[in-house]
């Protein structure tokens, strides 16, 4: 079983985080009630009864619903803030596009790797700007793999060197609109100079190899396969990794060269998400 250094994505950090501020929100809620009970009580009746003669002949249920409106009415105005707080953040707890295909290949690597090798998920290294997010960074005997992982459907076929042209799983290649997308391939291959820079920088002239996983059943590579960059389906990513050459006996090496990036991790992941969000703003 391979050796997970880290598993927790930035996603899911920050997931855990909100759920900690709901707890405290829903705690602070709940005091403003017991504040305003009267005043809640108030409001119900009024509107219980308000309801209930309005509504008998339409809506036998009317005195119940005017309840619970007034009720509402009252907390509406005492909870906004917390409210709007607690939007957010169920915002920031709905898992995020792509990460259950790093979730399956998590669970692959885990399990089929044996404990020579080493899995950090969702690293940032340095490059020329504010740093780059790699999905997963494999370290075992046969090299180093920066693995990009897209959970996508549909039929994919080569555009250019740096896209592909996109077509529905159940097409045939015969749509009237066509959509051309970013090539996951260009991106990995990215990804893999810069950490191959870092880990020369380290003083580990070790090979780096980029590899794209396509986890989801229904997704589809038609073009020929890039000796720089192959893309793999999540079944068979794992035995091709294991059938490289061997070059990295040292398991000492190893962890060094994991303990060295998840270094630079932190001192990178700050300022790449904090921009992220400032784009996103």
């Amino acid at each position: 079983m391979a050796i997970v250094l880290k598993r927790d994505t930035i996603n899911e950090k920050r997931r855990k985080q909100a759920e900690w501020k709901k707890k405290r929100l829903n705690e602070e809620r709940t005091r403003v009630i017991a504040e305003n009970k009267d005043q809640i009580m108030q409001s119900s009746l009024i509107w219980s009864i308000l309801g209930g003669f309005v509504l008998f002949f339409v809506f036998p249920f009317g005195f119940i619903a005017g309840w619970f409106f007034g009720r509402e009415r009252v907390l509406k105005q005492k909870c906004r803030g917390l409210r709007e707080r607690m939007a957010d953040l169920n915002e920031i707890v709905k898992v995020q596009p792509g990460e259950e295909g790093e979730r399956k290949v998590t669970d692959r690597v885990e399990k089929e790797l044996p404990e020579d090798y080493l899995l950090l998920n969702d690293v940032v290294i340095p490059n020329r700007r504010s740093g780059t997010q790699l999905d997963h960074i494999v370290i075992g005997p046969t090299g180093v793999f920066a693995i990009e992982t897209k959970d996508i459907t549909g039929r994919f076929y080569p555009h250019g060197p740096r896209k592909w042209q996109w077509f529905p799983h159940w097409s045939k290649g015969h749509v009237s609109k066509r959509t051309v997308v970013d090539s996951p391939v260009s991106q990995s291959i990215y990804h893999a100079k810069y950490l191959r820079l870092a880990t020369k920088a380290a003083g580990f002239d070790v090979p780096v190899y980029a590899i794209v996983v396509m986890t989801n059943d229904r997704g589809n590579w038609h073009g020929d396969q890039d000796d720089e960059c192959p893309v793999l389906r999540l079944s068979t990513f794992v035995q091709a990794m294991q059938e490289m050459p061997a070059i990295l006996p040292a398991k000492t090496e190893r962890y060094k060269l994991a303990k060295h990036l998840l270094k630079l991790n932190e001192e990178c992941e700050q300022e790449f998400y904090d921009g992220i969000r400032a784009k996103e703003a």
